[in-house]
């Protein structure tokens, strides 16, 4: 069973979609009896710069989510060699950042890191036997 929970954004198309993923997610989890939580735009009182869209916990692992609103275009990204720095282009010509980094693989990069490092300080007795290395991230654009 996957256990949801939620903060609130500050625009509330992001709400709207994070309720729409949230039940589409915990409907696959309770299908397949897979136990987990869902936070939706989690604040860390420790780390103030660490704003995440969501995030999810399983047994296995920690996986950072963060939602992209470009429904209504093709999105380009850039090449494997310059893929942390590259822009992500649109094809309507707007560059796809994720917070004040170039790109949302970036911003991700830096999320994970600062997540292993709040684990680190103040939850490693804690969490015995959880490898911070099975912190995940992947984008999430939404769709119309």
């Amino acid at each position: 069973m996957l256990e949801v929970r939620c903060g609130k954004a500050n625009r509330s198309h992001e709400n709207t979609f994070f309720r729409y993923f949230a039940s589409e997610v915990k409907a696959k989890f309770d299908a397949l009896g897979v136990d987990g939580l869902l936070l939706g735009m989690p604040y860390c009182l420790v780390k103030e710069n660490l704003q995440l869209d969501a995030l999810l916990i399983t047994d296995a692992s920690i996986t950072i989510i963060d939602f992209k609103d470009y429904s209504d275009c093709s999105i380009t990204l850039p090449a494997e060699s310059d893929f942390e720095r590259g822009r992500w282009a649109t094809d309507r010509g707007f560059f796809i950042k994720g917070g004040s980094s170039p790109n949302p693989f970036s911003q991700q990069q830096f999320q994970r890191r600062a997540l292993r490092g709040v684990f680190d300080i103040f939850c490693r007795n804690k969490m015995a036997g959880f490898d911070i290395g099975h912190i995940t991230s992947v984008v999430c654009f939404t769709g119309n």
